[in-house]
């Protein structure tokens, strides 16, 4: 995508796949753990012209890197499990999610799926990493987007609490059979969007490789 700004009589024309956004003003909302931004704005409309100008918020954070850990040999993935507050008014606030963490200036997505599984599980990730895909999440109102691999990993000492204690960070390691993480995604019994993506990913992966070979599972 071909992004451009260029400042109009204190204003800021951005230029995206021959859109227009033009931005009057922006300032900073907000600026806590998170940072919210507020904009008044317009944007190209699909009949042509331009929008009248409005008001978004948008909560603007770095883009991050999730990865599926899977290991082969005992047919398993390692997820981890963890209180969420956005997911406070819900059933559960503790979530079992993919590792995951930010990525931070002067990083590599790769280098973050590395740093992450080390912090988070504590296993040393030296497998090749794969892209799975990349996307936002709710792009109504969050700046990150979500890049995703997957890699093998040897998980026989998978277990215990991880994360840095810095960070508030209590993580627990979940070893999951694929069996039942199938199971869920077809039940529709996840709610993290980067878990579900990959699980479906990898339930779609397996079954072409056991096409391939001849060896058919139930997956």
């Amino acid at each position: 995508m071909s992004l451009n700004s260029t400042p109009t009589e204190n204003r800021i024309l951005i230029s995206t796949e021959g859109q227009q956004v033009e931005i009057e003003t922006s300032e900073i909302a907000y600026n806590g753990f998170f940072k919210m931004m507020k904009y008044r704005l317009r944007h190209s409309l699909f009949n042509g012209g331009m929008s009248n100008f409005f008001t978004r918020e948008v909560m603007t954070r770095p883009d991050a890197v999730a990865v599926l850990l899977f290991d082969p040999s005992s047919e398993c993935v390692i997820l981890t499990k963890q209180f969420r507050i956005g997911a406070l008014e819900s059933s559960n606030a503790w979530l079992e999610e993919l590792v995951a963490g930010i990525i931070e200036p002067g990083e590599e997505p790769e280098d973050v799926a590395r740093r992450e599984t080390l912090e988070e599980t504590g296993l040393t990730l030296t497998s090749k990493l794969e892209k799975i895909a990349e996307y936002y999440g709710s792009p109504g109102g969050l700046s990150e987007k979500t890049i995703v691999y997957f890699a093998e990993i040897d998980s026989s000492s998978a277990e215990g609490v991880h994360g840095l204690d810095s960070e508030n960070e209590d993580i627990l390691v979940v070893k999951k059979p694929i069996k039942q993480l199938f199971d869920e995604v077809d039940s529709a019994n996840i709610s993290n969007a980067s878990l579900m993506i990959t699980g479906l990913w990898l339930k779609h992966r397996l079954a072409n490789i056991a096409t391939d070979t001849g060896k058919v599972k139930n997956l």
